[in-house]
């Protein structure tokens, strides 16, 4: 066995405490893509028989991860001190100052010496040996984020504040855009926060540019979905706006989506029914995730548009229905 393929035995060999806390924080306060990014990391620190690569492939994760907790905690465009020629050392001063931990403890000096773009890429044409400067590299990254991680959910009621502040700007960049979909916790509750209240036509249009209603993050499809549903009387057109915007493929078990449209007055309604078919048609049987049958909601909405006198609308929806397999046991006798 030549010395390149020797690994260093590490004394852990599954995640500890610390660990499933800082995947659990970063799953909470930044979102599931860094969280799925620190999990494996730790699975690749802890494989029985440890990857050659093994050193590169964790410090390009932990890249990842320490790139997502920055960008969150002080989001480009938003943050004054996030100037032109504000270099890394500056921004993670900004984040540590912003988490109310000091700019120049321990934590400052951890973050600023970490090189992990030294360890992902390689030095020559042979592979990182993983020894006990790598272990100790990968022990100080758990605790400096531990450390970020639970102050920032100490100070999340910063971000709420953030969401105000862009709800109550008249005419949204693009920058303001990223930072709904970038620069904040990728969390329902932060996505309930911003669509809590009917929000402006300049930002519907702006949301609508960025493509934010056809692809939206995971967490904001429910919020969204919700928003749409509380602005159906009142707004009905912004309703349609949102929800003839949201790709069929987001819509997952669908339960919201059907709310929503029972919730719009027929007119409106009538016009989403090319759409609702689409959607029909992406499925494969009457029944949704959690055993939710579509034949009530579905023919809810066919009876509302037959007493608002959209009968062609009604049935078309209806035939739709019928061509979807029906439910195991549920079939007429």
């Amino acid at each position: 066995m030549t010395a390149q393929s020797e690994r260093f035995e590490p004394a852990q060999r599954s995640v500890s405490s610390r660990q499933e806390r800082v995947r659990r924080l970063l799953g909470e306060l930044i979102g599931p893509g860094p969280a799925a990014c620190y999990f494996d990391a730790c699975r690749l620190r802890y494989e029985p028989s440890p990857y050659a690569t093994t050193v590169h492939l964790v410090a390009h994760l932990f890249r990842e991860i320490e790139s997502a907790v920055r960008g969150v905690i002080v989001p480009r465009g938003l943050v004054p001190s996030r100037r032109s020629g504000h270099d890394h050392a500056d921004q993670i001063r900004d984040a540590l100052s912003l988490v109310e931990l000091p700019v120049d403890g321990d934590e400052a000096d951890v973050w600023i010496e970490l090189d992990l773009q030294e360890l992902a890429h390689r030095r020559d044409l042979s592979t990182r040996l993983r020894d006990a400067a790598f272990e100790e590299m990968c022990d100080r990254f758990d605790a400096l984020f531990d450390t970020v991680l639970t102050h920032f959910a100490g100070v999340f009621e910063v971000c709420v504040r953030r969401v105000d502040e862009l709800r109550q700007m008249t005419t949204p960049g693009t920058v303001a855009v990223s930072t709904i979909r970038n620069g904040l916790p990728n969390h329902p509750t932060i996505f309930s926060h911003f669509f809590r209240e009917v929000l402006s036509e300049s930002w519907i249009q702006a949301l609508e540019r960025d493509g934010f209603f056809t692809e939206p993050p995971e967490s904001a499809i429910d919020p969204l979905l919700s928003y749409a549903a509380r602005v159906a009387s009142s707004c009905p057109e912004l309703s349609i706006t949102v929800i003839s915007s949201v790709s069929v493929t987001t819509l997952g078990g669908g339960r919201d989506y059907l709310a929503t449209l029972e919730l719009l007055p027929v007119p409106e309604l009538a016009k989403l029914v090319p759409r609702l078919i689409q959607w029909l048609a992406s499925l494969t049987s009457l029944s949704l995730p959690g055993e939710v049958l579509l034949t009530e909601p579905i023919t809810r909405i066919a009876d509302r548009l037959i007493d608002g006198g959209c009968t062609d609308s009604a049935e078309e929806l209806l035939a739709a229905l019928s061509g979807l397999e029906p439910v195991p046991g549920t079939e007429s006798a």
